[in-house]
């Protein structure tokens, strides 16, 4: 294949293995994807985004101290960089005795997406990110306010399926299962990568929701 002549010809280069490793968690490999990923940061400690995607595919495997420190070190490469920001605060939820440290990383994406939003005002997937951090932080009637704006743009058939998938999971965590399901089947009626279903922590119980089973194949 062309990645494998690639990398024969530059056995090295750190942005052709993150390349190689995204590819791989594209087509559901992730065991392949994180072999790529942790050669890239053996030769280029500070690359910047393949800590962000090894650290998402350590949360999706369980290993959250991991993808903690990951994250955490992709936040202080790059202090504004609002989805290592939320990201580490979804991580931090699952880690005993860490969960506390959530909250002030919500409040901090949300005043980066605000910043953003003054640049972008009618950005759904802004508005849609910030009805997430809200909902996270349990602060039901902001997270309607920026979904219902988001809204305004998409629908379940909108052409980018992981902003559907997204939204799906947004209003799973603003307790709207019905919803959430409208919007998650839809995106895996278009074949979306499932490794976010099958192993987000967040969406244990979604999961068990026959509506949802019927595209993991029974798992």
């Amino acid at each position: 294949s062309a990645w494998q002549r690639g990398l024969e010809a530059a056995p090295g280069n750190a942005d052709l293995l993150a390349n190689v490793g995204a590819a791989y968690w594209a087509l559901e490999r992730p065991a392949d994807a994180v072999e790529q990923f942790e050669k890239v940061l053996q030769s280029n400690p500070n690359h910047a985004r393949t800590k962000s995607n090894l650290g998402t595919a350590y949360f999706y495997m369980e290993r959250f101290e991991e993808a903690a420190r990951l994250y955490e070190e992709r936040v202080s490469l790059t202090p504004r960089d609002r989805d290592a920001t939320a990201n580490l605060a979804d991580t931090f939820y699952w880690i005993p005795g860490a969960r506390d440290k959530s909250a002030p990383l919500y409040r901090r994406a949300i005043q980066l997406a605000r910043e953003q939003l003054t640049i972008q005002p009618n950005d759904p997937g802004l508005q849609a990110d910030l009805a997430y951090y809200y909902a996270a932080l349990n602060r039901p009637d902001s997270a309607a306010l920026f979904m219902n704006r988001a809204l305004i743009r998409l629908s379940p058939d909108s052409s980018d399926v992981n902003q559907v998938y997204g939204i799906g999971e947004t209003y799973d965590r603003m307790g709207e299962r019905d919803l959430a399901i409208e919007w998650i089947t839809a995106a895996l009626k278009r074949d979306i990568n499932r490794i976010r279903l099958r192993h987000n922590p967040f969406l244990e119980d979604l999961r068990e929701d026959p509506r949802v089973r019927e595209y993991l194949g029974g798992e």
